[in-house]
């Protein structure tokens, strides 16, 4: 299933983060919080929108560690 969504996952981080490494790294870790939590979500219908907010959620921490590694 997250297989599926790889494309459009992948340009939504790199949206963000304007990074080819850094939003495969995003889509990576929210692969891996995913297969942590895949027993959470009630209702199929709402993965999609569960995954891609794990991915964006992802993305503003990788920002916020760049941001602070750029700050020192």
């Amino acid at each position: 299933m997250v297989h599926s969504l790889k494309d459009e996952v992948y340009k939504l981080a790199y949206t963000i983060l304007k990074n080819e490494h850094d939003s495969m790294d995003a889509y990576l870790q929210a692969g891996e919080k995913w297969l942590k939590n895949i027993t959470n979500i009630k209702e199929a219908q709402y993965f999609k929108t569960w995954f891609l907010k794990i991915v964006t959620n992802k993305t503003k921490k990788v920002i916020k560690i760049t941001f602070k590694g750029k700050e020192n």
